[in-house]
């Protein structure tokens, strides 16, 4: 009999994965029949969110007008940065993330990994590094160490020369799901459960964050390659004064209701303008000259989703048309209020 394909309906597994197929296997598996498992649910994810099906989504809901609500205007908006984390992301855009998760109220969980095939003790010892410091500097608050699992319906398991995975033949009567393996560098990545969930503890409980990663092992470990205050640089990293001429300027929020008033000081009376933006939760005022108010509320509607992209080199050109001072006016109070707000910058 030829290999028989085992499939998994997508998204119909809601709450005990891989059941049937896992059992089917198992019971073929003891007749010595060679079968394969594939989850619909994984392949259509990952066919969906690939580079090429991402820029069709966006280009459809662009030209056929889809994004209503505020959150799809945020995702649209970003769409670019979206794109490159196709490729995977780096530690530092998961600082900047955690951070801003966290500075918004949002506790983070951090669902760790360990013992990839071919992953050497360097590595694991670098991810442990990295770990303390995000819980030293409270960007994560709570997380958990998970080690690989080999399981017969995953994509590795059908390329296991690609990994250096050398499958132990241990058949069981029932279902056989969890395939035990052998790493060919000969790695016991077992030994160091006890290390990284032990230290995990008490870096949740905000402790012991001077200690040295070697005491939490009974074993030599290699010494960290992670630079001390590295996940910090990172974070001071993440909103740099010199801002990219290419950075495209995007304005999420709503028309503000406009106040023309006067400030008098030292005998001088100046127009002002205030302006009032609602938002979901709070009301936003920030004041301006009532020249570069009349100046902002124009380009506002020039930075909206819809409208042709406006860099941030364009904003300085357009502004010192008519004023000086630019950086003055773009890293004042009121602007920094709608850049924690509505107003983005997309490096």
């Amino acid at each position: 009999m030829k290999d028989i394909l085992l499939l998994n309906p997508p998204f119909t597994q809601l709450n005990t994965p891989y059941p049937a197929t896992a059992y089917l296997k198992g019971f073929l598996n003891t007749k010595n029949i060679s079968s394969f498992q594939m989850d619909l649910s994984i392949e259509v994810i990952q066919e969906l969110f690939s580079k090429k099906n991402l820029l069709s989504l966006f280009d459809y809901a662009h030209k056929n007008r889809t994004i209503h609500s505020e959150n799809a205007s945020r995702i649209y908006a970003l769409k670019d940065e979206y794109i490159k984390t196709v490729k995977g992301v780096t530690v530092e855009q998961v600082a900047r993330v955690t951070y801003n998760f966290t500075e918004s109220g949002i506790m983070v969980h951090a669902y760790l990994m360990y013992g990839f095939p071919t992953q050497t003790e360097q590595e694991t010892v670098d991810s442990l590094e990295m770990v303390r410091q995000m819980f030293e500097t409270g960007i994560i608050q709570s997380g958990f160490w998970h080690q690989f699992t080999l399981t017969t319906h995953s994509p590795i398991c059908m390329v296991l020369n690609n990994y250096g995975i050398i499958k132990d033949n241990i058949h069981t009567s029932f279902a056989n799901n969890d395939i035990p393996f052998k790493d060919r560098t000969g790695i016991e990545h077992d030994k160091f459960n006890y290390g990284l969930r032990k230290s995990l503890l008490n870096f949740m409980n905000g402790i012991r964050f001077e200690l040295p990663l070697q005491d939490w092992f009974d074993f030599k470990i290699p010494k960290t390659g992670i630079q001390k205050g590295s996940i910090q640089k990172c974070l001071n990293n993440q909103d740099p004064v010199n801002i990219k001429p290419s950075a495209k300027i995007i304005w999420l929020g709503g028309d503000p209701v406009v106040t023309h008033t006067t400030k008098t000081k030292k005998g001088q009376t100046k127009k002002i303008d205030l302006l009032t933006f609602q938002e979901k939760a709070e009301t936003l005022q920030v004041k301006m000259d009532q020249e570069k108010g009349a100046w902002f509320l124009a380009t506002l509607k020039k930075l909206t989703i819809g409208e042709p992209s406006f860099t941030f080199s364009q904003l300085k050109e357009d502004f010192e048309k008519q004023f000086d001072d630019f950086e003055l006016f773009w890293y004042s109070k009121s602007i920094n209020i709608l850049r924690d707000n509505d107003l983005l910058i997309v490096l």
